[in-house]
């Protein structure tokens, strides 16, 4: 795959900043109203009592996402299950974006995709999914063209200039599992970064034939351009991310050493989910606040139940990876990149 440009600093591309570090106890980061925190707190689950006895710091990373870390943080979810969570920045997507975990410089993050512990597994590193985050079943992950453009098909990619984020990023993975399916290789295409921020523009100048964008892309570009633009792809046409689109992560070593501070991490977690639902504007509002994204371009996701990782989603994401040559054949079990263990709520 020909690439073209640097790969790009995630969160200054999207050109949206999330409010800097800070930790769960920041009571200016509160959004909501005491009856809304009644509810967060009716629903903290049982895990809460396997968490760590005494109140524990926590270092994670933390994207511009619609992150169920930033609402246990506003809400007291992580106070509630003994945690006092720091968060830094995450600059970048897929194996770039982890590295400060695997050194051990922060405690936990979350995959900007689940392919990123498979691969950080596939080149013998020890990191592993313990609690779901977000499914896409309505596709984060788009890719578009024109209305007028020739493409209408996988096969019709051959030579063509397709804009993602970075070479790395989920987008890439989504692309590569696309042109998979109708044979075409990874020097077929040309791929261009582009920040999302100008990603509709460049297709509109012809700058790219084909461009993948996120829902903080898409929804707008479909907003103003309407029927001049047309949806060849989403995600969750070629990969399972309509059950597991990402996961957090800790590395093998603290769950063995502090599995009860995983417990609480997941725990929180799990009611953080259950406030979404409960109540989908205030945790949009509580989003917008965090990550400076306009309220209105906040897709609110859907979550498993009891946020657990879904076993087949996680072979056949494994499959995916082998076919598309990011991980050699057999180096990476289908089990072996997550755990349900740490969660009650899950079989196993």
């Amino acid at each position: 795959m020909k690439h073209f440009g640097r790969m790009l600093v995630f969160v200054a591309a999207v050109a949206v900043l999330a409010a800097g570090c800070g930790s769960d106890d920041d009571s200016s980061s509160s959004t909501t109203s005491a009856a809304a925190t009644t509810t967060a707190a009716a629903t903290t689950t049982g895990a809460a009592a396997n968490g760590p006895a005494e109140l524990t710091k926590l270092k994670m990373l933390s994207v511009p996402y619609f992150g169920l870390e930033r609402i246990a943080a506003d809400q007291g979810i992580f106070r509630q299950h003994n945690l006092d969570v720091e968060f830094v920045d995450q600059t970048q997507q897929g194996l770039a974006g982890v590295q400060a975990l695997l050194a051990g410089q922060v405690d936990t993050g979350q995959s900007f995709g689940a392919f990123v512990p498979i691969e950080v597994n596939a080149r013998r590193g020890a990191l592993k999914a313990v609690v779901s985050g977000a499914t896409s079943s309505y596709g984060e992950n788009r890719f578009y063209v024109k209305s007028d453009s020739a493409i209408q098909r996988c096969a019709d990619f051959a030579g063509k200039k397709v804009g993602i984020v970075a070479p790395g990023s989920m987008g890439d993975i989504v692309l590569k599992a696309y042109l998979n399916r109708c044979g075409l290789g990874s020097d077929d295409v040309e791929v261009v970064s582009v920040p999302p921020a100008t990603m509709c523009t460049a297709l509109d100048r012809g700058q790219v034939d084909v461009v993948g964008m996120l829902s903080l892309s898409w929804g707008p570009c479909e907003q103003q351009r309407g029927d001049a633009i047309r949806e060849l792809f989403a995600d969750k046409d070629v990969l399972p991310t309509d059950k597991l689109y990402s996961a957090y992560d800790f590395t093998d070593r603290f769950i063995a050493e502090k599995p009860e501070v995983v417990r609480g991490f997941i725990g929180a977690i799990q009611d953080a989910a259950a406030f979404v639902e409960a109540n989908p504007d205030e945790a949009r509002a509580i989003i917008a606040k965090s990550s400076r994204i306009p309220a209105d371009l906040l897709v609110v996701p859907d979550y498993p139940k009891g946020n657990c990782i879904d076993p087949a989603a996680a072979a056949e994401w494994v499959r995916a990876l082998e076919q598309i040559g990011d991980v050699e054949q057999g180096s990476v079990a289908p089990d072996a990149w997550y755990t349900n263990s740490l969660n009650p709520s899950c079989d196993g």
